[in-house]
């Protein structure tokens, strides 16, 4: 009964999935415009601004079906926000510490992502 009830509304939860991220982006960019905070919230307000439009592309594919042009853009805009993620974390690792080295722990997900790509689209996906 449960199972039957959220697949028939996961239109719905993908749209307020996305809206959350948007709050995300609305907010962190509104941090971004203080002049007292050195945190670089521009990448967190990207991050959340592309990971909304990629779940709401994955909403889209319920109604207008799936091609592989599609879900390329799906996966662009997926890894780009992920990036964003990523450049946010490394640029506050780098302001709280002061360490240099902070974009080391970029190779991890670029490693991951290589051993993924071995299973084409759906193994970068994953």
């Amino acid at each position: 009964m449960t199972g039957g009830f959220v697949s028939g509304q996961i239109d719905y939860i993908s749209f307020l999935h996305g809206i959350a991220f948007a709050f995300l982006a609305t907010n962190a960019w509104r941090l971004s415009r203080r002049r007292e905070n050195s945190t670089p919230w521009g990448w967190l307000a990207l991050f959340g601004l592309l990971q909304s439009l990629a779940i709401w592309t994955e909403m889209l594919v319920l109604s207008l079906g799936d091609s592989r042009p599609y879900s390329m853009l799906r996966l662009l805009l997926m890894v780009s926000s992920f990036v964003c993620l990523l450049e946010f974390a490394r640029r506050n690792l780098d302001l709280k510490t002061g360490r240099w080295f902070a974009w080391v722990w970029l190779l991890v997900p670029l490693c991951l992502t290589a051993v993924g790509a071995g299973a084409g689209l759906v193994g970068v996906n994953a």
